[in-house]
């Protein structure tokens, strides 16, 4: 499968949601934890999804927004406690293929992309940011430009993105892969 969130350490680890052809159907929410040397399959999110960000330990994680299907990017936010999947409080712009970095109760999350046309206020390539204090989502500053596809690392005051695919508001053009950080 691909376009799975991941969460937690090298020893115990998380992943979760995936987009699995060719069985149906394709947006799943199958969940397995890592112990360092073997997979486990675990209760899975309550919303199947697919290219959905994740972040945290095998015991508290938060995995939020991803696909269902043609434009259908999502805003649902689920909470693991190592056991089982709650729901959230939703983001407040829909999304995939975006990065989400920190801890379940101190995260970040920014850019990805919406299909034109999907549920939510914008389509396309996106530069919004958003930090979840553990029960909330809100709005922050948005980033210089706009990107999908990027990786991250770090904490809510200490975080770093870097790589990815450039959106039309990029200087290299859209759907060119860049090689720019911001912290």
């Amino acid at each position: 499968g691909t376009g799975m969130a991941g969460a937690g350490t090298q020893t115990a680890g998380l992943c979760a949601g995936r987009r699995q052809p060719p069985a149906s159907p394709n947006y799943v929410g199958l969940t397995e934890e890592y112990d360092g040397s073997s997979w486990t399959e675990v209760n899975n999110l309550n919303t199947g999804r697919g290219y959905v960000s994740g972040c945290g330990t095998q015991t508290a994680a938060i995995v939020a927004g991803g696909f269902t299907g043609p434009n259908n990017d999502q805003v649902v936010s689920e909470e693991y406690d190592g056991t089982n999947w709650a729901e959230g409080d939703d983001l407040n712009t829909n999304r995939r293929q975006y990065t989400l970095f920190g801890v379940q109760t101190a995260a970040v999350g920014s850019g990805g992309y919406a299909s034109p046309g999907s549920p939510g206020p914008l389509g396309g390539f996106l530069i919004k940011t958003e930090e979840y204090n553990g029960s909330s989502w809100s709005t922050v500053e948005d980033m210089p430009t706009s990107l999908n596809n990027h990786g991250s690392a770090g904490t809510l005051t200490a975080g770093l993105i870097f790589g990815g695919e450039g959106g039309p508001s990029h200087p290299e053009g859209a759907g060119n892969v860049v090689t720019l950080s911001w912290h």
